[in-house]
């Protein structure tokens, strides 16, 4: 029988990849990019404190696109247009800008994601509970009728 893995499944970078040449309309990214990137993902690019998991690189990139979006029209109504492997890398920079902050907002997820649980199993704990007490009423009430009967009778 093979072994069951207890670790997470590993993420697939090439969904990061396949993303980001898309969003920027780049048919292939350069050697260096991805150098870059690796770096990133070991926490070994200069100026980084801690390594970025790529899946946590793809979902800020996902959550923060209309925001990166409003500030490369905002740098184009400036005059500073960028475009493909430019932008790339400037988005990029504000991302890992952002990696403090989206660590807080996912332990706060993780946070409320727990009282949700706990709520939800103190919920259906009372639930059972008054369940049990309504059928032990009802059950208590029919014996009391079929004891009345049965002495009537």
């Amino acid at each position: 029988m093979p072994k069951k893995s207890t670790q997470k499944q590993k993420f697939d970078r090439r969904i990061l990849f396949d993303y980001l040449m898309d969003k920027y309309s780049i048919p292939k990214l350069p050697k260096h990019f991805f150098i870059k990137m690796s770096n990133i993902f070991n926490g070994k690019l200069e100026g980084l404190n801690k390594p970025i998991p790529p899946e946590h690189m793809y979902d800020m990139w996902i959550r923060k696109s209309k925001y990166l979006d409003k500030i490369y029209q905002r740098n184009v109504s400036k005059g500073n247009e960028m475009e493909g492997y430019l932008r790339l890398n400037y988005d990029l920079a504000i991302i890992i800008s952002m990696y403090d902050s989206y660590l807080s907002w996912l332990d706060k997820q993780k946070m409320s994601s727990a009282e949700n649980e706990n709520i939800k199993e103190s919920i259906t704990t009372t639930d059972v509970l008054y369940r049990n007490n309504i059928n032990n009423l009802n059950n208590s009430n029919n014996d009391s009728i079929e004891d009345i009967l049965d002495e009537l009778i």
